[in-house]
């Protein structure tokens, strides 16, 4: 699944123009879109949690610190609630026992490791950190260094051990990953992995 484009679809400005469509050009086809609307914004907020990258920011796309940790331990509770109340039908299996669950599964994952975080970096009496840009923790960073492996073996996306340790190699003898546009994911931000002289 390209995340990519998921997160654009469960954005708050999607949810904006099914309200538009719905109060201000009265469409029919958006009469009861309340659940379609609240389910966006929730995930929309946790992607923004989740993504989180700096202390300057605002709302909740804000780095979590002990001023907002409260707050955002309120609404990750709101969140985990709604996920695990969410079915696949209004009388079908709850969506953690069907076979649709992967995403949401990880999005309670993520709840559980925020929850942890939080509780042993940011609110504890004498926090190790006084801010923590979730971003540094996302998978994103994995998906690229993969990104880089696949693109160093060519067209072969399954590499065996000796062709994975060649390009890793290459990567660290560069010491920069680089992401192509027909992954997964896109850099948010410019992470070295590690700095190396060529003469290693």
């Amino acid at each position: 699944m390209k995340v990519k484009l998921a997160a654009q679809l469960f954005s708050s400005s999607v949810a904006d123009a099914i309200d538009y469509c719905h109060n201000k050009l009265k469409l029919q086809d958006f009469i009861g879109r309340e659940a379609t609307v609240e389910f966006l914004r929730l995930i929309n907020t946790l992607f923004d949690v989740l993504n989180s990258r700096s202390i300057r920011q605002h709302g909740y796309k804000k780095a979590v610190s002990k001023q907002n940790a409260d707050l955002y331990l309120k609404f990750m509770h709101k969140a985990k609630a709604y996920i695990l109340s969410f079915k696949e039908s209004r009388s079908g299996l709850p969506i953690l026992e069907s076979r649709r669950k992967t995403g949401f599964l990880g999005f309670l994952i993520c709840i559980k490791s925020f929850e942890a975080i939080v509780k042993k970096m940011i609110s504890s009496e004498c926090p190790d950190l006084i801010y923590f840009p979730l971003y540094k923790v996302s998978q994103d960073h994995v998906e690229l260094l993969f990104s880089a492996v696949q693109f160093h073996g060519g067209s072969n996306d399954n590499p065996n051990a000796r062709q994975f340790r060649s390009a890793y190699r290459k990567l660290l003898v560069n010491a920069e990953i680089k992401c192509t546009a027909s992954r997964n994911c896109i850099p948010l931000t410019d992470v070295k992995i590690l700095t190396v002289s060529s003469s290693v």
